[in-house]
């Protein structure tokens, strides 16, 4: 698959720009859309992304593949995340990177970047997919401070300055394509056991929201679909909603 990374200096969020093309039939498979200051990125739910003008890379990119139905929806974020995963640890050399369910990335000093899919399905043809990625590169320290969890960005664990956020951009879009193509094949089933291995949260207690809903345990890893486990008082439970987090207790 081909693509094309167009640069705008401002927007409040890249996906919502990508869907305002995509309503005036305006765009193709492939874009994507990098800025230099988002200013009103999103996580999961309500949580907002805080992105340093200039410092961080955050873009989205558009899929139109028939496989992503909205059922895969959810999944798709955790093979974006093993993508990311991926590029860290084997093209940044950042062995230190781990994965918290289902779309975050975590360093040992706290949270590196995470990923929002949102969908618009048509009727008569395939669905319009907008993967938004956030990944902090290089934060200054006293922005740190401002937000109010631990954060970590890439220059932080040692990646060199010199780093061009186009060419990550690049690496992280090629390796997301290959990972969702191979999900078309094979389903989540193919990526269980490296997302075993890299899960920061298996063999923890934890606390798992979902509305008005809260259960703790053992954090079990995933099943085949993607789903989290844990073993809790009324045995192993599995979660999928694309509106749970997860907190370690």
């Amino acid at each position: 698959m081909k693509f094309e990374i167009v640069n705008i200096e401002s927007t409040p969020s890249t996906n919502q720009y990508l869907f305002d093309l995509i309503s005036k039939d305006d765009v193709d498979e492939g874009l994507v859309i990098n800025t230099d200051d988002q200013t009103a990125g999103k996580g999961m739910g309500t949580n907002l992304w805080e992105s340093e003008p200039g410092r961080n890379l955050s873009f989205s990119f558009l899929l139109q593949p028939e496989f992503i139905k909205p059922e895969n929806q959810f999944v798709i974020t955790q093979i974006v995340s093993l993508a990311i995963l991926t590029v860290c640890q084997k093209s940044l050399k950042r062995e230190d990177v781990k994965i918290k369910w289902p779309n975050d990335l975590y360093t040992s000093t706290g949270k590196l970047g995470g990923i929002l899919i949102d969908m618009a399905a048509e009727v008569t043809g395939p669905s319009h997919v907008v993967i938004g990625i956030g990944l902090n590169v290089g934060m200054p320290a006293e922005n740190h401070a401002m937000i109010d969890q631990a954060v970590a960005d890439l220059r932080d664990t040692g990646v060199p300055d010199a780093l061009n956020r186009n060419h990550l951009a690049a690496m992280v879009i090629n390796a997301m394509v290959e990972g969702c193509q191979q999900f078309s094949r094979e389903g989540f089933s193919a990526f269980r056991e490296d997302w075993l291995s890299q899960d920061m949260v298996i063999g923890q207690q934890v606390k798992l929201i979902s509305g008005d809903r809260v259960v703790t345990g053992e954090a079990c890893g995933v099943d085949n679909m993607g789903a989290i486990e844990l073993q809790t008082e009324s045995g192993r439970l599995a979660f999928s909603s694309g509106e749970v987090t997860l907190r370690i207790a």
